[in-house]
């Protein structure tokens, strides 16, 4: 298969924040890449809908704040999402 991403992903198994309307989730962030990340979740997000997100990727530099698109979501299990996400903003500051 041919790959389609501009970017290359990097394997990550941490743990992350999702934002809903509902509340703040722990998700588990699976990899990422300077345009967009694939988190699992255990809950199934819409297609074409946003979400907010806190990452932790480089400690020493504190948290990253990120709103997404969901681009696909993909069943791994009873409960459990792979979610595909492109960023659409990226701060070091809380969105308000």
């Amino acid at each position: 298969m041919q790959e389609r991403r501009k970017a290359s992903r990097l394997p990550r198994q941490e743990k992350t924040f999702v934002e809903r309307d509902t509340g703040i989730k722990e998700a588990s962030l699976m990899d990422i890449s300077f345009g967009g990340m694939r988190v699992q979740l255990d809950e199934k997000l819409q297609i074409g809908g946003t979400l907010s997100l806190k990452i932790n990727i480089l400690p020493a530099s504190g948290a990253f704040y990120v709103r997404g698109q969901v681009l696909w979501v993909n069943p791994v299990g009873p409960g459990n999402f792979e979610t595909g996400v492109k960023f659409t903003k990226i701060s070091t500051i809380p969105f308000k």
